[in-house]
């Protein structure tokens, strides 16, 4: 997914430098968001979550999948085997050996909010959030804060950062002491399902 783009324009200044702040124009969103950029994909990631009564984070791993027409598939290997799944009908939670288990309807909002963030929905999320995006030599960084209030009661902001057409950290907000942090340490793979693995992960 090597792609080439004219970042040295934007990042010729050792300054960092402040982008307009309307997400339908955003340079970001339009650099990740290209036709070369895998469709159907599967992210491996690391994800840390901190809160101000615990001494330590919370550390866990797995693999996101990504597919347009099914949704989004969060498959954690650590500390257990947990799969999340984000479709356009809510988000479903499955282990090996149980019945999937399906979140609150009021739930199905917040869902769809990160299938839209994921799949760099721009059109949409600009109706969302408010942004402010920021160039500078050693990567961007992509702040989203919600117009909107009922989303405001789940977190504050997300902070997307990365480096030329990488995604490499997707952080979470919450307020009160609370932070979720991704990180994805590689690029995005083209995720070539079989049948198999489409009932297995969706």
């Amino acid at each position: 997914m090597n792609i080439v783009f004219i970042l040295s324009a934007l990042i010729a200044s050792t300054v960092a430098e402040p982008v307009d702040s309307t997400l339908a124009s955003s340079q970001i969103l339009n650099l990740l968001n290209t036709e070369s950029r895998p469709q159907s994909m599967m992210i491996p990631f690391e994800e840390i979550r901190i809160h101000r009564i615990r001494k330590e984070p919370l550390r866990f791993a797995g693999i996101m999948r990504i597919n347009p027409a099914l949704g989004i598939s969060v498959a954690y290997s650590e500390p257990e085997e947990t799969t999340f799944i984000l479709t356009s009908g809510g988000l479903r939670i499955r282990q090996e050996g149980k019945p999937d288990q399906t979140a609150p309807e009021e739930a199905g909002k917040l869902v769809q909010v990160f299938l839209d963030l994921l799949t760099l929905n721009a059109s949409i999320l600009s109706e969302q959030f408010t942004l402010e995006e920021t160039m500078e030599p050693s990567g961007w960084t992509l702040t989203l804060v919600p117009s909107d209030p009922a989303l405001l009661r789940h977190f504050e902001s997300i902070r997307i950062q990365g480096e030329h057409d990488w995604l490499k950290f997707i952080t979470i907000e919450h307020g009160k002491g609370r932070r979720k942090q991704m990180v994805f340490r590689s690029m995005p793979l083209e995720w070539d399902a079989t049948p198999e693995e489409i009932e297995s992960f969706f």
